[in-house]
């Protein structure tokens, strides 16, 4: 199975999955742990991405879940409780201690 069917298939899964379109597009285009950040690690492999069928239909399954949830009230992703904070290696040492 090709990266792109792979993609297209997880996008799907997270498109059903996802409450709003904003928990879609964060799942989507997270820079860390979004799944184009995973599958295209490179700016030039995103930036061909952009140019690609596999996008369009991507920003298609984001406009329908926009139709499901409306632009303003989907426009708050659902939280998930966690909160990340970078540390020095210092003071993250004194927490855990």
């Amino acid at each position: 199975m090709s990266k792109s069917v792979e993609m297209m298939q997880s996008a799907n899964r997270l498109a059903a999955s996802a409450d709003t379109w904003a928990d879609l597009s964060n799942a989507l285009f997270d820079p860390d742990d979004g799944l184009l950040a995973k599958a295209l690690p490179t700016r030039k492999e995103r930036a061909a991405f952009v140019q690609s069928d596999q996008y369009k239909q991507i920003r298609r399954l984001i406009e329908e879940k926009i139709a499901q949830t409306g632009i303003v009230e989907g426009a708050t992703p659902k939280k998930s409780g966690r909160f990340v904070v970078r540390l020095p290696q210092s003071l993250h040492a004194a927490f855990r201690r």
